[in-house]
């Protein structure tokens, strides 16, 4: 059930990232047009698109986190003093919970890296 509800989510979580990223087309708005006269440099940069990544990976990886504290969550609370699934409901947590800092430490560690080479 976990794997469903896993592939249901991250398939949501999805369909909301493309449609923001495909939401805007700087070609079909007129964008580039008006910002010409502004100065700005309106092409993508190494830089930029490695952010992008980074935070659709951070999108997704919070999707993620917060699917499975619900499953934990909800298979605690549903567990009716079974003893196992308390435990396997611990684990999760704790789990997800090293994840996401282990996820975060390397996202702050690359921020870190690339504002000193940069």
């Amino acid at each position: 059930m976990l794997k469903i509800f896993l592939r249901i989510t991250i398939f949501i979580g999805g369909l909301f990232k493309a449609a923001s990223v495909f939401a805007i087309d700087a070609g079909s708005t007129g964008l580039t047009d008006a910002a010409a006269g502004t100065g700005l440099s309106g092409g993508t940069t190494v830089e930029s698109l490695v952010g992008t990544v980074l935070k659709q990976v951070l999108g997704y990886t919070g999707i993620i986190f917060f699917v499975l504290v619900v499953y934990a969550g909800l298979m605690w609370m549903t567990s009716a003093g079974n003893e196992e699934a308390v435990t396997k409901s611990k684990k999760i947590l704790i789990a997800a919970m090293i994840g996401l800092v282990i996820v975060l430490s390397a996202y702050a560690i690359t921020t870190f890296v690339g504002n000193a080479l940069g």
